[in-house]
């Protein structure tokens, strides 16, 4: 696991950033376009072990989810990416030491693939809907590889 005070925490408003103590945070806008650029500039000037993502997402009524209700990404689905697989991906997942360490922390959490979508609403085919989710964890999988 990451040396806890070489944690990034992202999130896409201030309202949204409540980094613990000692660690970097990045306020990194809404949307993946500023997401990325910002997730990409916070790794250069950081140097991060670990890349938390925060933030508020939306939930599909069918899915169960009740307001207030913490969700741990197994992954992240560009839904609207709009270009075929081969050339760009459109499923990231998490570090695995991450989530195990994610869910060991916080076991009533529920888990489930976060769609993203430059879009309020457009997360087709995910329960719940982060527009920054995909953006943060593609730059951090391309860090940590």
């Amino acid at each position: 696991m990451a040396s806890l005070d070489r944690i990034l925490v992202v999130a896409p408003t201030a309202r949204e950033l409540a980094p613990a103590a000692g660690w970097a945070a990045v306020c990194c806008g809404v949307g993946p376009v500023d997401a990325a650029a910002a997730t990409a500039a916070a790794i250069v000037a950081h140097a991060p072990a670990a890349i938390i993502h925060v933030g508020i997402a939306g939930a599909r009524a069918a899915s169960g989810i009740t307001p207030v209700r913490l969700v741990i990404g197994d992954a992240a689905h560009y839904c609207d990416l709009g270009a075929p697989e081969q050339f760009a991906p459109h499923v990231v997942a998490p570090s695995a030491d991450l989530l195990v360490a994610a869910r060991r922390a916080l076991p009533s959490a529920t888990l489930r693939t976060i769609g993203t979508s430059g879009r309020v609403g457009g997360g087709v085919g995910c329960d719940v809907e982060a527009m920054e989710g995909f953006a943060v964890l593609r730059r951090s999988e391309e860090h940590t590889s």
